[in-house]
């Protein structure tokens, strides 16, 4: 997130990763156990942080970590991870800035005992060497009985403190400084946190080399983002919280096309989006306070650009995706795979398990699995335009103006602006509008007065929903109303209309306030007429 000091300071606090799952004696977390959890005992260490005189350190105060993959980052920022220099054996160690480069990525094998060996992943056949003192560290090429390659890890509350076998020395930043090329040595451990205290993140191999499918694009709009294990099951920003400062949850629940569960996906850039909720879209999924530890609940925080907490690359497998935080690297994760309502959605390392896999869907009247059919400007700013309730006879001026505002994917129009002398404005037919696609798309209106035919409007329907683009119906409902207009959005995956009923009471975006015309009870046709008559208000591109 955009730092400001008091972020900083939390960012510097909860981004210090516990041990759990890549330190023995504790035992690996099973994503069915709390990852918060660290219950092995650390020698009396403090577990918060608290000023410790670490200065003589021994071998019986060390723990053992797990085999894998790991960066290290420095006390001040764990972004500011180790890394060598130029991806270049002959070079020394340096911090910079982590991307999940393969040379910022190091490869943690068991050497005996309490100790073990680091290799950049792109080179694993080199090894962090021991130097002298004040000297910066660099590889060697030898095998790991040599102890001039082993180290071993004392536990300084959430960070370790690295050191060297044969020299008995501790890995430093220079000076205790977080900026980018700062060289990282061999110093005589001193207690100093700033240089000698770092925060080890475990990983996967796939963090670097992504194993879940490729990345892809989506259009730009509103989608429920369902459990592929359990389609009833969609993200849930629980219990609507607006609040932008990371105190929101987002949770699992059952699927009903709520406002808090339908989420807005805008393109940022480079294949990177924002995911809002729908009714509150200023605000964004985010990895509260930039914590690279798995496990933690993902939370929402008021947009800000370049705020890479907030943005997620989406990789597609087959009829799946999954999301990938740009700055933790971390995957959007069902904790535990449990499918109950209130399950926490948490950033979790890549395992390729139905628990990081998605389903995308265009929100509908409750309807679950798979995607709309509905594509194209419709569906891609659904999210984007602003729902608005009808006044006393406005349902078709107030429909037409959401219609071309999806069009144009922008609040443009008003119920006002689409009246002239208390009725629609009769200049609507053959108006054209600039889409948000860049195209034109020109208006044809069908008035209240045009009998036309059920077989016609039907075909504009399905013409405009294959297009991708609302269409503005005349509808009555069986012992109800016998005169009313709808916007038509698209289609669920069974195949029902998906439309916006400006005469219900809503708030927010279009996409938080689409239902199936069945659920509504509408059939097409005005029926205030000696026979029905069959309006509509469509666009075409020109």
């Amino acid at each position: 997130m955009k730092r400001t000091p008091i972020r900083s300071l939390l960012c510097g606090c909860l981004a210090a990763i516990t041990l759990l799952t890549s330190l023995a004696p504790a035992a690996a977390a099973a994503q069915a156990s709390d990852p918060g959890v660290y219950a092995a005992s650390l020698s009396g260490l403090s577990m918060g942080g608290t000023a410790k005189n670490l200065t003589n350190t021994t071998t019986a105060m060390a723990v053992t970590p797990q085999a894998g993959i790991y960066w290290f980052g420095c006390y001040r920022d764990a972004y500011q991870a180790l890394n060598l220099q130029y991806d270049k054996t002959d070079s020394g160690l340096v911090l910079d800035p982590m991307n999940f480069q393969q040379n910022e990525l190091w490869v943690l094998k068991p050497a005996g005992g309490i100790y073990f060996t680091l290799a950049p992943m792109s080179h694993t056949d080199y090894l962090i060497a021991g130097q002298t003192n004040d000297h910066q560290l660099r590889l060697k090429r030898t095998n790991s009985l040599d102890a001039s390659v082993q180290w071993y890890a004392v536990p300084d509350g959430e960070h370790v403190i690295l050191i060297n076998r044969k020299t008995g020395l501790a890995m430093d930043t220079a000076h205790g400084s977080s900026t980018t090329g700062n060289r990282v040595l061999n110093y005589t451990r001193n207690g100093f946190r700033d240089a000698q205290s770092w925060s080890m993140i475990r990983v996967s191999d796939s963090t670097s080399r992504i194993a879940s499918g490729s990345r892809t694009t989506i259009s730009d709009g509103a989608y429920a983002i369902l459990a592929s294990s359990n389609t009833s099951k969609a993200v849930n920003d629980q219990y609507a919280s607006k609040a932008g400062n990371g105190t929101a949850g987002v949770v699992l629940d059952t699927y009903n096309a709520e406002a808090n569960e339908v989420w807005i996906f805008t393109h940022r850039g480079n294949q990177r989006y924002t995911i809002s909720p729908s009714h509150c879209p200023n605000i964004c999924l985010n990895v509260w306070s930039a914590s690279p530890k798995a496990g933690n609940q993902l939370t929402l925080y008021n947009y800000q650009a370049g705020d890479e907490c907030s943005l997620w690359e989406i990789y597609r497998d087959g009829s799946t995706y999954s999301f990938r935080n740009v700055k933790t690297g971390l995957w959007l994760n069902l904790w535990g795979n449990t499918q109950v309502d209130g399950n926490k959605i948490v950033g979790y390392h890549y395992d390729g398990s139905a628990a990081m896999k998605w389903k995308l869907q265009s929100p509908s009247s409750g309807s679950s699995g798979g995607s709309s059919s509905s594509s194209g400007l419709a569906s891609s700013n659904l999210g984007r335009v602003s729902f608005i309730k009808q006044n006393p006879s406005t349902c078709k001026a107030t429909a037409a103006a959401m219609a071309v505002n999806l069009i144009m994917g922008r609040n443009a129009y008003s119920t006002r602006s689409m009246i002239a002398s208390g009725v629609l404005c009769k200049n609507l037919n053959g108006n054209t509008y600039r889409g948000s696609d860049g195209a034109v798309y020109r208006t044809t209106y069908k008035t209240d007065s045009y009998v036309g035919s059920l077989s016609e409007v039907t075909r504009a329907v399905e013409s405009a929903v294959s297009s991708g683009l609302p269409i503005v119906v005349a509808v009555h409902k069986n012992g109800g109303t016998r005169h009313h207009w709808i916007v038509l959005v698209g289609k669920d995956s069974s195949g029902r209309y998906l439309v916006v009923d400006p005469g219900r009471s809503g708030s927010g975006s279009m996409a938080s306030n689409t239902k199936t015309m069945n659920a509504l009870g509408y059939s097409f046709g005005l029926t205030d007429y000696s026979t029905t008559h069959y309006g509509y208000i469509s666009f075409a591109r020109t």
